[in-house]
């Protein structure tokens, strides 16, 4: 049996083919993922406010502290590319001093 170079091509195109939808398939399974999990943090985090309104009796008395105080979140926790941005900076002080302690103070987008 002889192979052609037309059959080696198509071989070869054949496979790429397959690579790429399969790396696409991949990507858009992680793309979902990653929705699911956003929205379970969503949830999460409105269970977690919920919780902590029933808690607290006397923050009912004052309607709009509670409201400004539930509203008001840093720049940390609402943007994920300032949360990537802090982890850096972190990662990168403390990379010559491994056994020092850093603390974020705050996060001012400019």
């Amino acid at each position: 049996m002889e192979f052609t170079i037309i059959d080696g091509i198509n071989l070869t195109f054949s496979a790429i083919l397959m690579v790429a939808f399969t790396l696409i398939l991949i990507m858009f399974c992680i793309q979902y993922v990653s929705k699911l999990v956003e929205k379970y943090e969503q949830v999460q985090a409105v269970l977690r406010q919920t919780e902590g309104a029933n808690e607290s009796a006397p923050s009912q008395l004052y309607p709009s502290e509670s409201s400004n105080t539930l509203s008001k979140k840093t720049l940390f926790e609402e943007d994920k590319l300032a949360r990537v941005a802090v982890l850096t900076a972190l990662a990168h002080a403390s990379e010559d001093e491994p056994n020092k302690r850093f603390e974020v103070v705050s996060v001012i987008k400019k």
